[in-house]
């Protein structure tokens, strides 16, 4: 039997790896895409997801390397 790893970004453990879903307000999809993009880019970010029906972003990141309040600061400034 294969045993099957699943691989993470550069600086994420499986470990302390955690999941978060953000409701955000109505935007110029540009600026979005350009938060979603700096927001990809963090140390630590796993997987950003958006789903533009829903308004809502999908994220996993390392807590031992990021916080929610990192994503929010991002968020705040382009959003």
């Amino acid at each position: 039997m294969k045993t099957t790893q699943q691989e993470h970004r550069l600086g994420v453990s499986k470990n302390t790896l955690v999941t978060r879903n953000l409701k955000i307000k109505p935007s110029k999809s540009k600026r979005i895409e350009e938060a979603l993009s700096d927001i990809d880019r963090l140390y630590g970010m796993d997987k950003v997801v958006y789903n533009e029906k829903n308004r809502n972003i999908s994220l996993a990141y390392d807590a031992l390397r990021l916080c929610i309040d990192d994503v929010e600061k991002i968020l705040g400034i382009r959003i």
